[in-house]
């Protein structure tokens, strides 16, 4: 074995050939390497070992073991931080550590066969049209803030307030209670939001400029700023939230107990996911 210069271990070329021919599906490599192709070698240079494992492209390459795939689609796709993600999702996920030969059509037919998937998966909706003013200039300059409400309780919490960037699309998912006021929302931000990310230009509520205008005085306020916020608002421009929200609620579709009573516990985990 042969090692460059980044420490990675590369095999030799016969190795390679050796472990690539029982390896691969059919006998394309072997005839290839029969026929003497001159670009043999740029197929040599995607292969690499390390400590006994064999890397095509940067990317674990495992056998097309059904048995070894299927543990593979466990991780990157039942597991509670996977998600339960659709055919693309899924495969971006498998794709960013794993190869094999077929592995696209592996993933679309295992995630096809997902019954929990196929059961909680999204309806599909166009986009909202946007208004040119309502493009950020930054991150968390304009945040969305939605509530899912009628919630079974759960430690004493029984609603969900969303907070999402909606430059970066990043999310914010925390327990509250339906009685939530402005102030409350404006509470919430300081105390688990603004450490985080700063004081925001503008927020964006469905419950209209009022609402958003009283959530944004009561933030200032607790900052001791006295400049009030630009508070624009427009229906089309918090779908980014309810976007967030409806994929929430599949998220906990797919893992909540039968009772409905431990969503909360599992609001932390459907944050990395949504932010994964």
């Amino acid at each position: 074995m042969v090692e460059d210069n980044q420490g990675q271990v590369v095999l030799r070329p016969e190795r390679f050939m050796r472990i690539a021919m029982t390896r691969m599906k059919g006998g394309e490599l072997e005839e290839r390497i029969c026929k003497g192709v001159e670009k043999e070698a740029e197929v040599l240079q995607a292969w690499e070992e390390d400590n006994g494992l064999v890397y095509y492209k940067g990317k674990l390459y495992i056998s097309a073991d059904k048995r070894l795939c299927t543990d593979v689609l466990k991780q990157c796709h039942d597991a509670p931080t996977a998600g339960h993600l659709g055919e693309h999702g899924t495969l971006e996920q498998v794709n960013y550590y794993y190869w094999w030969p077929g592995m696209g059509s592996f993933v679309r037919k295992y995630v096809q066969r997902c019954e929990r998937y196929q059961r909680s998966k999204p309806a599909v909706h166009p986009d909202a049209t946007l208004h040119p003013h309502d493009v950020p200039e930054g991150l968390w300059n304009v945040v969305g803030v939605d509530l899912i409400t009628g919630l079974p309780e759960s430690q004493g919490y029984d609603t969900i307030i969303t907070y999402v960037d909606l430059y970066s699309k990043q999310v914010h998912i925390l327990p509250t209670v339906t009685t939530l006021d402005a102030k409350g929302v404006a509470d919430i931000h300081y105390w688990e939001i603004f450490h985080l990310h700063g004081i925001p230009h503008k927020f964006v509520l469905d419950r209209g400029p009022q609402f958003a205008a009283q959530v944004t005085r009561a933030l200032y306020k607790r900052l001791g700023i006295q400049a009030g916020l630009t508070t624009a608002y427009h229906p089309s421009a918090n779908g980014q939230t309810e976007r967030a929200n409806q994929e929430i609620g599949q998220f906990l579709c797919l893992f909540v107990s039968k009772r409905q009573d431990d969503w909360a516990d599992w609001l932390p985990t459907a944050e990395f996911v949504l932010n994964s």
